[in-house]
């Protein structure tokens, strides 16, 4: 690759006398302005470089070569000002002391020297060298006139030409990390690895294809065998559709993750990530649910996560949804360790957190490395070795080492002491004694033996994970993603693959099967620049990823059952108005078509709420259904009733015929009534209920029928009647 900053009479001569140079290189330059010019103005200039020898440019732009440029439309925006400038102006890297003395010294005015820097041109051009996911790339036909313009012409040389930012705020960050040291190599990296981007691409489709596989073939069994061996003659047969899994929170939760990234670049704020998991509209469990909860009550993250206000910070969360921090991160564990601290926070805390980190470390590892042993520890080296999640993984390793052949004999060794001591479930959401138990730690063991004891074959480790019972969906998609990773895709055997549908929709997503796979591109294109990695193009023309070598940096030691101090993080009133998604799926056309003046909030989007013109024997009904566990459904609307007359609110209410749920009527803070709307209270499906308003005759008051959940399961409630009756 050459890269050009400056005039090209040199490359014009070197053409003129072996024109067959072209066909051998490829041309990065920063040259032209193709509809904005200098300073970003709407109005084309004659750009210096093309200006000053317009003849050479237009040899050097005409030539054979494969030709990349960046115009004032890119190069001539970018500028390092207030705190991204102090990074560069005070740092003790070498590198940057030497740029910024030798820009004190260019400088015609000292104090703009201290405060921002010139217009970077030079700096997008060397980017483009390695990658070039940060710009807008486009596919023009461009000429060279002699008064130095580049013009777009049908006529002109094909080019790949930068013509406007997606995210030049990345690309501020990469170059600060350039610049400064902590990211650029060879300084700091041990050396590098190299991984065709084709290769990487088919390792991480295997990788989702795995996490699909285990959590399709293991999801009738969860959590139906608590602290047993599921006997096996109760795992499910394989059958190849079962591979569509798109309705699983256990994969479609991680993609509100991938597109925050997609929209917000892997810079994003923990804030940001936050609004937008508040906004998630599927319904969820455990820490997902509370940390959702919080976030959607105005407690920003970390706090949303922090054992203070989650009690369920310990559990298994943000683990079943690490996957995709590894999957986007060939090699690069500091980058699945750093997401974690930006998604893992949004919900757990501690063993919560590291075991998310733990598995993004492995996927980040199995881009290169095939034995278990060696990707465990991997994975282990993510994350604090003081913690009970690292010894727990340990005790594994080293049960395997003693029973090499024996699956069972470790499981016995990990329920007694991950199960059955309490010391290791100081913080179980539901008791050191329940039989269930949801807990990072000991799922995460469960993950690691169906790796070690798989021995390489998919059936054997997703069977495994799953035969060690809990979270039997979960573990299993976890274990098969990192083999599968290991793998890939290509390599699969064709039961997990041949009824793949390319077309389903993961649910709540934007994403079917061939985008996810694009997204996951471009965001490891991005992780590898912002390492100090850089993205070459071999002999053969493919391109090669360059990865420096990390050492992986764990977070910080915590632990539930004894937190560190909150961080008081609260949403501003602007972050709150953002969050728009608080009352569940909008109802408001099936309200106003069945009860008029009533509005509907925090209604869940199971069991297909909505107005249907029959259901259940009755005309005209609305279907409602709780938010979640803990939160119900609430009908409102506010009344003014007359003075001096009797008032009642009238009601018919049904319930589906597999479950039930209760009614709670409330006019302003007081509970009215409180029923169990379900086989023993109703009548073919149905009951009347009355209620008396009369004492709030004269009076304007808010009233609330609630669908309240008694368990989760069949919760849906169904209105056939809401009606005030006066008299």
């Amino acid at each position: 690759t050459l890269i050009c900053v400056g005039p090209v009479p040199n490359i014009a001569e070197a053409l003129r006398r072996e024109p067959r140079i072209a066909e051998r290189a490829r041309f990065v330059g920063m040259h032209g302005s193709l509809r904005k010019g200098y300073g970003g103005r709407d109005q084309i200039d004659a750009e210096y470089n093309v200006r000053a020898d317009a003849k050479a440019c237009q040899a050097a732009l005409s030539a054979a070569w494969n030709i990349t440029i960046t115009p004032l439309d890119t190069c001539g925006l970018v500028h390092l000002t207030g705190e991204k400038y102090k990074k560069v102006r005070d740092s003790s890297d070498p590198v940057a002391r030497a740029v910024i003395e030798n820009y004190r010294i260019w400088a015609e005015n000292k104090q703009t020297a201290e405060q921002r820097s010139s217009t970077l041109y030079d700096t997008v051009a060397v980017y483009l060298g390695l990658a070039d996911d940060f710009c807008r790339m486009e596919q023009l036909r461009v000429r060279v006139d002699d008064q130095g313009y580049t013009r777009i012409d049908p006529a002109g040389k094909r080019m790949k030409v930068a013509t406007a930012w997606k995210d030049m705020g990345a690309f501020e960050d990469w170059l600060i990390g350039r610049l400064t040291g902590p990211t650029a190599p060879p300084r700091q990296a041990r050396g590098f690895r190299r991984l065709p981007v084709a290769e990487y691409v088919d390792r991480m489709k295997g990788g989702w294809i795995g996490q699909m596989a285990g959590v399709g073939w293991g999801g009738p069994t969860e959590f139906r065998w608590k602290g047993q061996i599921i006997p096996e003659d109760q795992i499910p047969t394989w059958k190849p559709e079962m591979i569509n899994q798109f309705g699983q929170d256990d994969i479609y939760v991680e993609m509100t993750f991938l597109r925050t990234l997609e929209l917000h670049g892997l810079g994003v704020s923990i804030r940001q990530a936050g609004i937008d998991f508040a906004n998630s509209g599927y319904p969820l469990w455990h820490a997902n649910d509370a940390g959702r909860t919080n976030l959607r009550a105005g407690i920003a993250p970390p706090d949303s996560g922090h054992p203070q206000f989650n009690s369920h910070a310990d559990d298994i969360d943000y683990q079943i949804e690490a996957d995709y921090s590894g999957l986007i991160a060939p090699g690069l564990p500091n980058t699945a360790i750093e997401l974690g601290e930006i998604f893992g926070r949004l919900m757990n805390y501690g063993d919560g957190l590291y075991g998310g980190q733990f598995v993004g470390g492995m996927y980040a590892e199995a881009f290169f490395e095939s034995d278990p042993v060696r990707i465990i520890k991997a994975g282990l080296a993510c994350i604090p070795p003081q913690s009970q999640y690292a010894e727990c993984i340990r005790d594994v390793m080293q049960w395997y080492r003693e029973n090499p052949n024996d699956w069972q004999a470790t499981w016995q060794k990990v329920e007694a002491k991950y199960q059955d001591n309490p010391a290791y479930r100081r913080f179980s959401c539901t008791g050191p004694q329940a039989d269930f138990n949801i807990d990072a730690k000991i799922n995460g063991a469960y993950i690691v033996m169906g790796l070690l004891y798989g021995g390489g074959d998919m059936d054997r480790t997703i069977i495994i994970s799953t035969r060690c019972g809990q979270d039997s969906d979960c573990n299993p998609s976890n274990a098969a993603g990192v083999l599968g990773t290991v793998i890939g895709f290509e390599k699969l055997p064709d039961k997990f693959k041949s009824a793949l549908n390319p077309e389903g929709k993961f649910s709540h997503t934007p994403y079917n099967f061939p985008i996810l796979v694009e997204v996951c591109e471009t965001l490891a294109r991005q992780a590898v620049v912002r390492r100090g990695g850089r993205i070459e193009t071999d002999a053969q023309g493919r391109e090669v990823f360059v990865i420096p070598i990390e050492e992986p940096r764990p977070s910080g030691f915590e632990q539930c059952w004894e937190p560190g101090p909150i961080a008081h993080s609260r949403f501003t009133e602007d972050e709150m108005k953002q969050i728009t998604a608080v009352a569940g799926i909008d109802l408001s056309e099936a309200i106003n078509k069945f009860a008029p003046g009533w509005k509907i909030a925090r209604c869940g989007p199971d069991m297909e709420p909505g107005f249907y013109r029959e259901m259940g024997g009755r005309e005209n009904v609305l279907l409602t259904h709780p938010l979640s566990r803990e939160m119900g459904c609430a009908i409102s609307r506010t009344a003014k009733l007359a003075a001096g007359r009797e008032h009642r609110l009238s009601l018919t209410v049904g319930h589906d015929p597999r479950g039930d749920w209760q009614l709670i009527v409330k006019a302003g803070s007081d509970v009215l009534l409180t029923k169990t709307i379900g086989p023993e209270t109703c009548r073919d499906g149905w009951v009347d209920v009355n209620v008396d308003l009369t004492p709030y005759a004269g009076r304007e008051v808010e009233l609330q029928l609630i669908n309240q959940p008694t368990g989760w399961s069949w919760e849906a409630g169904r209105w056939a009647r809401i009606a005030l009756q006066s008299r």
